[in-house]
């Protein structure tokens, strides 16, 4: 179980609208009332690999949430084995088109550093370092954890991941228990409240006119009035080489990993780009020309946009 590789695709209402730069774009206002509109809408669908032949999944485990009801599913070959409220593409283009949209799960292949490369700097030094510079946000899992939106190690634990025999006993004599583990996942993350920093970030991103981007699943960017771009948007994947030029840093805000690739892809086309994260530990992302400043990002970030508003 170890080995398995986690991808996930979420599907959102998004509200957008024509900009030269999307990455340079402050995000869409959103209301509480559309909020709740795009709730009973709300969908996501996680997929863990168990065996891959270059990118075709030989073995996957796949659980749904869609017009609030969950399922899950354990593929071979991509044909239910055993299932619960899975909605099986009967169609063979479906089932390729299936397929073909989960390779693109990744901008690049993700940046991995084994040692802790990058400058730790301080508040003050973050503030002049974004003085007169082009910047967006990109935020992961850290952001919401004051929200008590259950973690990806809480979800496999519910899931029975942590112990492989007993997920598959599970799975196979009853895969109900499993689906319904799912669906109080999706309900805790879609029904959690924003945080400090949620609310700063969307102060900022209006105020100066920036992105925000997030491989989150909840909503809580929403709730806190502005609708992020989600790695998974197809209009974020439409960004062109000079767009991502004219970015010079991204602040990650609670990111472990570049689980999707976006460094990497941003690294590619920008190598003069900079990285700044905003976390209690070092991420494995970050080179020796980036920076980390280190400390809680419900205080920083609340500091950061009363600063620059000032």
């Amino acid at each position: 179980m170890k080995s398995i590789i986690i991808t996930a695709s979420f599907c959102f209402i998004t509200i957008s609208s024509v900009c030269a730069n999307i990455l340079l774009e402050k995000p869409t206002p959103i209301t509480l009332n559309q909020v709740e509109e795009l709730q009973h809408q709300w969908r996501a669908s996680f997929n863990w690999a168990f065996g891959r032949i270059s990118n075709f999944e030989v073995c996957s485990f796949n659980c749904n949430y869609e017009q609030q009801k969950a399922g899950c599913a354990l593929l071979l070959l991509g044909i239910p084995v055993r299932s619960c409220n899975f909605n099986y593409r009967s169609y063979l283009k479906e089932i390729i088109e299936y397929y073909r949209s989960s390779f693109n799960y990744y901008f690049q292949r993700p940046i991995q550093f084994n040692t802790n490369n990058a400058t730790i700097i301080s508040y003050q030094e973050l503030r002049r370092l974004l003085s007169n510079k082009k910047y967006l946000f990109y935020t992961g899992a850290g952001i919401s954890a004051a929200s008590q939106v259950p973690t990806m190690r809480e979800l496999e634990k519910s899931l029975h991941m942590e112990s492989p025999k007993l997920f598959f006993k599970e799975l196979m004599l009853n895969p109900r228990s499993i689906a319904e583990s799912f669906s109080i996942f999706c309900k805790q993350a879609m029904q959690a409240l924003p945080t400090a920093a949620h609310a700063a970030l969307h102060t900022i991103a209006q105020t100066k006119g920036c992105a925000i981007i997030t491989e989150n699943v909840d909503l809580l960017q929403h709730k806190a009035g502005s609708v992020p771009l989600h790695t998974h948007d197809v209009q974020l994947r439409s960004a062109k080489t000079d767009d991502l030029k004219d970015v010079d840093i991204v602040v990650t805000v609670g990111l472990r990993h570049d689980d999707c690739g976006f460094l990497a892809w941003y690294k590619k086309h920008n190598p003069n780009g900079i990285i700044v994260a905003i976390d209690l530990n070092m991420p494995t992302y970050l080179s020796k020309d980036d920076f980390l400043v280190k400390g809680d990002i419900q205080e920083i970030i609340p500091q950061l946009a009363t600063d620059m508003l000032k």
